[in-house]
């Protein structure tokens, strides 16, 4: 879009920059542009970013007036020359850590941390309160680690987030370096469980095996989207607890029940109204061969 005498600011950039390379041109860019000359290319740039002159200071403090740290140095994995054999095994109690006021431990491992963390905040652009708050959790858990210890995230997450830090950010770090163990729960097991209860056993084994095919996947089917998923065992769920009280597994379901729950949803639905019946032929057609009710 032309914003300055007929050229776009691409252009007026472009030939900016043109102009200096030859030295200095009087009038500048209005040399180059003025003269008719066409631009053989554009030089791309992100807007707002200049370069920093080679000539201008170095900030060496922040808005705030504190000097600033010097990045950490670049560290790879800590060499295994051994590994300490255990006794037992025993769950670490994060919470009794003394973090220590002065400089940090001289952990290889803790600052193998330290490095990916900063790499990893200025990739994405972690905020200074955020690279603080990595930088408490890894000297948290990692103070005393050594070669072959692992740290569970239901370990890491009560201390974490007692102090108010994010857990997510520090388990990127510590998965980046390995030692994370992820326990956490899929969030799909616990729905499933809920939506489970109450069923006739049967019926319960058989609509489980249905959702996980849905959200998994099988040999002949592709996985679903996890809101399908929920949709549909959402939709049969209050006819799946009618049909627990008569039967105790699907394939005692006759033809006519299917009709007239297919009729009375036709009925009833106010929104969404082909949720439901498509719910009802999904879960004959995938899992249990019922005849299909047309």
């Amino acid at each position: 879009m032309a914003v300055k005498d007929g050229f776009c600011r691409l252009c007026w950039r472009q030939a900016s920059a043109e102009s200096e390379a030859a030295g200095g041109l009087p009038r500048g860019a209005v040399s180059i542009l003025g003269a008719g000359r066409r631009l053989a290319h554009h030089q791309l740039f992100f807007d707002r970013m200049k370069l920093r002159r080679s000539e201008g200071p170095v900030r060496t403090h922040d808005r705030r007036g504190r000097p600033r740290k010097s990045p950490p140095a670049p560290t790879a994995r800590p060499a295994c020359l051994y590994t300490q054999a255990r006794l037992f095994d025993a769950r670490p109690d994060f919470t009794r850590v003394v973090e220590r006021a002065g400089p940090e431990p001289a952990n290889p491992w803790l600052a193998w941390a330290h490095y990916l963390a900063f790499r990893r905040g200025e990739a994405r652009g972690w905020t200074r309160r955020v690279r603080l708050g990595v930088q408490r959790g890894l000297v948290i858990l990692l103070s005393q680690h050594a070669e072959g210890d692992t740290i569970a995230y239901s370990e890491m997450f009560p201390v974490l987030r007692a102090l108010d830090i994010g857990a997510e950010r520090v388990a990127e770090v510590l998965e980046e370096m390995g030692v994370l163990v992820d326990d956490r729960r899929p969030s799909f097991e616990g729905w499933l469980e809920r939506k489970l209860d109450g069923l006739a056993p049967g019926i319960s084994r058989e609509v489980e095996a249905w959702q996980r095919v849905l959200h998994d996947g099988g040999p002949r089917t592709r996985a679903r989207d996890r809101s399908t998923c929920w949709n549909y065992l959402n939709s049969v769920r209050p006819v799946l607890a009618v049909w627990s009280g008569r039967y105790q597994h699907l394939r005692e379901v006759t033809r006519d029940d299917v009709l007239a729950v297919l009729a009375t949803l036709r009925a009833t639905a106010q929104q969404h109204p082909r949720r439901a019946p498509v719910a009802v032929r999904r879960l004959q057609e995938e899992r249990h061969g019922l005849p299909q009710p047309h």
